[in-house]
């Protein structure tokens, strides 16, 4: 007699598999899908942290304000309008930068310097192109001082004017709208009669302030000397500048 007929009774057929393991094959596969999708967002966090990093290391500015000159160059000029653009890099992303800029002002002659050349009107004008170092803006504060200083190259301008009277002809016509003839009429023309030019090397250096404005923006003000290498007497010039970062 079999084994199954000794109790009376028959015994139950032997599963190949338990019962339990469909459920544990379900709960084996949610466990892969969990696994890779913390994997899967491993390593997607630092491709994120490195565009938002290359993100910051790159800004740009503008800003207008006044032009004070310093030295002999204020004996012949005075505070006139300036405006600047730049392009800001960051190699680490911290708070040492790379700055390219340029800059343009352009000032009055002083009544002096047109007496002295016997001219009527006049103006300076500087262009500079410049490469500095940035210490200090990268801060995460509520306001972020900076430092900033470099070399660069410098092109002033002066320009003296003599206005004057030319008589130009005019055509003369009727009330019918037919030419009667030719008439002489006074025009104050302008002539530039001395303009000079320097192009030099020079040197910069300032501090500024930075305030967050949101959206990736921020306001600031700059103070900076700019001291140009040119003959005779060097060129001094400080512009105070307001302007926004983006």
């Amino acid at each position: 007699m079999g084994a199954h007929e000794r109790g009376g009774e028959p015994s139950p057929p032997v599963l190949p598999f338990s019962a339990s393991q469909p459920m544990r094959h379900r709960t084996s596969q949610r466990s892969r899908l969990s696994s890779f999708a913390v994997f899967t967002l491993i390593a997607l966090i630092p491709g994120a942290i490195t565009a938002q990093e290359t993100a910051r290391r790159w800004q740009g500015g503008l800003a207008v304000g006044a032009g004070v000159p310093s030295g002999r160059f204020a004996d012949r000029t005075s505070t006139g309008l300036t405006g600047s653009g730049f392009a800001e890099w960051r190699p680490t992303g911290g708070r040492l930068a790379v700055r390219a800029e340029g800059t343009y002002a352009s000032l009055d002659v002083r009544d002096a310097t047109l007496r002295r050349f016997r001219a009527d009107e006049g103006s300076a004008v500087i262009a500079a192109g410049t490469l500095n170092l940035v210490i200090g803006a990268g801060g995460r504060g509520r306001v972020r001082p900076y430092l900033l200083g470099g070399i660069g190259v410098y092109r002033r301008s002066l320009t003296l004017d003599r206005v004057g009277v030319a008589a130009l002809p005019v055509e003369l016509v009727d009330e019918f709208g037919e030419f009667v003839g030719l008439a002489a009429r006074d025009v104050v023309v302008e002539s530039p009669f001395r303009t000079y030019h320097q192009t030099r090397a020079g040197l910069n250096a300032g501090a500024g302030v930075a305030v967050p404005l949101g959206r990736g923006l921020q306001g600031y003000v700059e103070a900076r000397f700019h001291d140009v290498f040119t003959e005779r007497a060097r060129t001094g010039l400080t512009p105070l500048l307001v302007g926004l970062r983006f």
